[in-house]
């Protein structure tokens, strides 16, 4: 048996009849100010199709996109995770810091050099949403970054 004064924070347990209501809640100011930063970039890259110069695909491209989301809002937008210090969240050591830089040129650089077509546009978008995700190059935003680049990339190269 613990000592209650060790372990303050004892969990509650909650069932189904002692369960709150479940209620709708207003977005926090921060969510709100988020998908109004977000609006702006859909717009920007998705209102015409994005040319090879207005949307490159190229890694420096691609961590100004993350900031262009969220850059009115959060002061690490377009940081990557291996340049924040310790403090400011990142938990890489010297080694995974530079493994996660290049994985992430790498999948930019393999991104720039595609041309798909038609037939294999879907699959290529996807693969492109897949490797952005798991390689979670930012604090947050990760996989709203993902989708906007999936959706830029389809924009780009549908005919």
């Amino acid at each position: 048996m613990t000592a209650p004064h060790l372990f303050p924070l004892q969990p509650k347990i909650v069932t189904a009849s002692t369960a709150p209501p479940l209620t709708a809640t207003a977005p926090s100011a921060a969510s709100q100010a988020e998908a109004e930063n977000i609006a702006i970039a859909v717009t920007k890259y998705l209102g015409k199709r994005p040319t090879r110069r207005s949307a490159p695909f190229s890694c420096a491209w691609a961590l100004r996109l993350h900031q262009e989301m969220f850059g009115l809002v959060w002061d690490w937008a377009g940081v990557p995770c291996w340049q924040l210090p310790p403090e400011q969240g990142s938990s890489f050591s010297p080694l995974q810091a530079v493994l996660q830089k290049r994985a992430v040129e790498k999948l930019f650089v393999d991104i720039s050099t595609r041309a798909p077509d038609e037939k294999k546009l879907k699959e290529e978008a996807s693969d492109l949403y897949c490797r952005a995700l798991a390689l979670r190059p930012f604090i947050d935003g990760n996989k709203r970054w993902a989708r906007l680049l999936e959706a830029i990339f389809i924009k780009q190269h549908a005919g």
